[in-house]
């Protein structure tokens, strides 16, 4: 039974058992921290790949001796693995603190929230996996409607 805030659950011995949802200002404090957490991280990533990619583009510079140089592929290889950890961090974080903090992040946890069933238990693994496939899928879709409404009331404007 759901009301106003609360969501209440009957268990098998007939004890009701009520829990606090989070309301959006929580959930929005919870995403702000934790969307500046997964971009510090980003941040500390793209420092640590110009650092070690230094001697990369130097070995790749034309006027380097002939034994230092290096090919292309030595960049390209380098551009993968940042881009990798960078879609690693940003997609990665939500997934990564709700399996180990049991279904909370940073953000959560400053707010007192966190992922539970509808039942009460805590979220299993795969559903903590799946929970945040599914906000990848969501957020793609989000960014191509609001496209579209931008477009929709751009061609209905006068003028």
């Amino acid at each position: 039974m759901s009301t106003l805030g609360r969501y209440s659950v009957e268990t098998p011995e007939s004890i009701e058992v009520t829990f606090e949802l989070a309301g959006p200002g929580s959930r929005f404090c919870a995403m702000i921290i934790d969307t500046s957490l997964a971009w510090l991280v980003l941040f500390v990533i793209v420092i640590v790949a110009i650092i070690a990619g230094a001697p990369i583009m130097a070995a790749l510079d034309d006027d380097a001796p002939a034994d230092e140089r290096l090919d292309s592929s030595a960049a390209a290889w380098a551009v993968a693995i940042l881009i990798a950890a960078a879609m690693l961090a940003l997609f990665g974080y939500y997934t990564f603190f709700e399996l180990i903090l049991r279904g909370q992040t940073p953000g959560k946890r400053s707010m007192k929230i966190r992922v539970i069933h509808d039942d009460g238990t805590p979220a299993a693994p795969l559903d903590i996996v799946i929970r945040n496939l599914v906000r990848v899928v969501d957020a793609r879709l989000l960014r191509r409607r609001r496209a579209r409404l931008a477009v929709q009331c751009t061609e209905q404007a006068p003028g």
